[in-house]
C-alpha cells in the first residue's frame, strides 16, 4: 500500500485527511494543537478541552494513526460505559474504512470484527489480542494486554461523587495501569 510519507510523519496531516473523509471539514487550530500534543507530548497525559472540541474524535484518529504506523499495535479503550467505548471503536473502524491509504488495515474475511473490537488485516503479530478493543471501566480488564490504553470520559456521575467512589475508581485505574507496565 502506498501511504503518503506526510501522513506517517506528522499526525496533524492524518487528522486533516481523516476529518475530510469523515465529512467534518477543516480541523480548528485547537484541534491541530491537540493533535500536536498527542504526537509530541508524553505518553501519559490527561487531555482536557471544552465540550465539543473533538477530543474523542481526535483520539480515535490517533488510534487509527498508530495502527497505520505499526499494524501490530494493540489499543484498548476504556470508557465510563461499554457503550461509549464501543462508539470509539466504531469511529476508529470508520476511519480505516473511509481513508483510502488505510485500506490495507481493513479486517480480512476471517479476522474478528465486531462492535467490541477488531483485528486489522495486515497484522503480523500472532496472538488472540485484537488490534483495537473496547471495555467499560466497571468491566473485567485485569489480565488484558495493550500497547496503548485510552481512558475516555471515565469520570461520570455515580463513579466519582464521594471519596469512597473516587478511591474505588482510582484503585481500578491503578490496577489497570500496573497490568501494562
Amino acid at each position: 500500500m502506498n501511504i503518503p510519507n506526510e501522513m506517517l510523519e506528522d499526525f496533524r496531516n492524518h487528522v486533516w485527511a481523516s476529518f475530510k473523509y469523515l465529512g467534518l471539514g477543516e480541523p480548528s487550530p485547537i484541534q491541530y494543537a491537540i493533535a500536536n500534543r498527542m504526537q509530541n507530548g508524553p505518553n501519559d497525559f490527561q487531555l482536557q478541552a471544552g465540550r465539543g472540541k473533538g477530543k474523542s474524535t481526535i483520539a480515535a484518529v490517533y488510534a487509527s494513526w498508530l495502527l497505520l504506523k505499526n499494524p501490530d499495535t494493540t489499543i484498548m479503550v476504556i470508557s465510563a460505559t461499554a457503550d461509549k467505548a464501543i462508539k470509539f471503536i466504531a469511529q476508529v473502524r470508520q476511519i480505516i474504512e473511509l481513508v483510502p491509504y488505510m485500506e490495507h488495515l481493513k479486517p480480512k474475511e476471517f479476522d474478528k470484527d465486531n462492535a467490541f473490537g477488531f483485528k486489522i488485516g495486515c497484522r503480523t503479530k500472532e496472538g488472540q489480542d485484537l488490534s483495537c478493543y473496547a471495555k467499560g471501566i466497571s468491566g473485567q480488564i485485569t489480565g488484558l494486554h495493550a500497547d496503548r490504553i485510552y481512558l475516555d470520559d471515565i469520570e461520570i456521575s455515580g463513579k466519582n461523587e464521594t471519596p469512597v467512589t473516587k478511591e474505588a475508581l482510582l484503585k481500578k485505574l491503578t490496577e489497570t495501569y500496573r497490568d501494562w507496565e
